[in-house]
């Protein structure tokens, strides 16, 4: 059974999900954090890549969502995000949510080390 990446971001995302799914995950992709909310409670993603800044839910709210009603307490994540200045949210999840949050990364992302995060996750 392959492995599952969920991808919460409002912006396109088909190239990031061919380049999951040819490494072999089975990738979603929740385009709003309402939807992310749904796909972690459906799918339990083993790895899922949270944009902080989304409509309906945001992803700091997902984090206290998951927290809260313990929803897959084993998913790690990735934070990605567009902000230039994230030191609020990033403490604010830092002091809240570290337990699964696994790493930051700015936006424009570099492939290859977003790659090689989600493997070293899925491992």
């Amino acid at each position: 059974m392959p492995k599952k990446l969920l991808i919460a971001e409002d912006e396109d995302v088909a190239f990031f999900q061919e380049i999951f799914e040819e490494e072999g995950y089975q990738v979603i992709h929740a385009p709003d954090g309402q939807a992310a909310l749904e796909a972690i409670h459906q799918h339990k993603p083993d790895v899922m890549i949270l944009d902080l800044r989304m409509p309906k839910v945001d992803g700091v709210e997902i984090l206290k969502e998951m927290k809260e009603k313990n929803l897959s307490p084993n998913t790690k994540i990735i934070i990605w995000t567009g902000f230039d200045n994230y030191g609020e949210p990033q403490r604010t999840i830092d002091e809240n949510y570290s337990e699964q949050v696994a790493s930051y990364m700015k936006k424009p992302i570099s492939l290859d080390k977003l790659i090689e995060n989600v493997k070293r996750l899925m491992s």
